[in-house]
C-alpha cells in the first residue's frame, strides 16, 4: 500500500480520507446524521430602532445530529500544517466574535511553539489581567500552572494517564471565586 505524506493533503482531503471514515466507523449514519460544510446558525440578529439585520452565519466542516434537526456536535477540521488546537481556537473565536472584536486576545493559543501565546501565559494566569479569557493549549493544564480563574476545561484528546488527567482536572478546581474573569 502506498504511504501518503499527510502534510501535502488539503483540509478537504483530510476530511474525505480520514475524518468521514472515522465518523462512519464510529457508528454515525452518513446519510441521516452527518452534514458537511454546513451553516449551523442563521447569524446573530442585530436591531437598531426598527431596522434589523443578520450577522454572518457560522459554518463548520461537519455537523453531527442525533436525529434530524437535533445537532449534537460540530467538527472543525484542519490540514496537517496546523496544530490540533487551531480548529478549537477557530471555533471559539467564531462563537465569541463579539468579545474578540473588543480585544483580539480574548481567545489565545498558548503553546510552546507559539511566541505570542507564550507571552500571554502570565496574563491568563493572573486574576488581575483582563485578557486572555479563553486559552487553547495542549499541555498547559498539567505543567504546574496555577490558573485561579479557570472555570472550564475541555479535553479534546484521549488522556492515557490517570495521573495526568487528575493534574488537569486539579488545575480547574482551585478557583479563586473572588475573581470574575469572563
Amino acid at each position: 500500500m502506498e504511504t501518503i505524506n499527510k502534510k501535502t493533503l488539503s483540509e478537504r482531503d483530510i476530511c474525505t480520507k480520514y475524518i468521514t471514515p472515522a465518523i462512519v466507523q464510529a457508528g454515525w449514519n452518513l446519510f441521516n446524521q452527518i452534514q458537511e460544510e454546513v451553516a449551523f446558525t442563521k447569524g446573530r440578529v442585530m436591531v437598531k430602532g426598527r431596522i434589523w439585520s443578520r450577522g454572518e452565519s457560522k459554518r463548520t466542516d461537519f455537523l453531527l445530529s442525533y436525529k434530524p434537526n437535533i445537532p449534537v456536535a460540530i467538527i472543525e477540521a484542519k490540514d496537517n500544517n496546523h496544530g490540533i488546537g487551531d480548529g478549537m481556537q477557530q471555533a471559539l473565536v467564531n462563537e465569541n466574535g463579539d468579545c474578540v472584536a473588543q480585544n483580539r486576545k480574548y481567545v489565545m493559543r498558548i503553546t510552546g511553539d507559539n511566541e505570542e501565546g507564550k507571552k500571554e501565559l502570565d496574563n491568563f494566569i493572573l486574576p488581575e489581567s483582563k485578557y486572555p479569557v479563553i486559552a487553547t493549549t495542549s499541555k498547559l493544564m498539567n505543567t504546574g500552572v496555577d490558573a485561579q480563574t479557570c472555570k472550564l476545561i475541555v479535553i479534546d484528546q484521549r488522556i492515557q494517564s490517570m495521573t495526568v488527567f487528575k493534574q488537569i482536572i486539579g488545575r480547574g478546581t482551585r478557583i479563586n471565586e473572588d475573581v470574575d474573569k469572563y
